[in-house]
């Protein structure tokens, strides 16, 4: 498994504790060898909210290069720390 993840963080409203992000992700499963001209990559915007009941996220995300029985963008959404 290859994983590769840069993320930019900025305030939009610091009192309420939300702040945005823009990302840009890639990565790939290999069963032999490590390929990088077959890496997956997305790029996408979100949404990161400090609650009262912990944090909450929200992200679109947007596939690049999608095969043809793959979704061209995705939400995500979570809420708590992730592991």
């Amino acid at each position: 498994m290859l994983v590769f993840n840069a993320e930019y963080l900025f305030p939009l409203f610091a009192e309420q504790s939300i702040r945005g992000l823009v990302f840009f992700d890639a990565g790939n499963a290999y069963l032999d060898s490590i390929d990088l001209d077959d890496l997956k990559t997305s790029v996408g915007a979100g949404l990161r909210w400090f609650s009262p009941i912990g944090p909450i996220r929200i992200e679109l995300g947007f596939n690049l290069d999608p095969d043809e029985d793959e979704s061209r963008s995705e939400w995500d959404f979570a809420i708590g720390t992730l592991f």
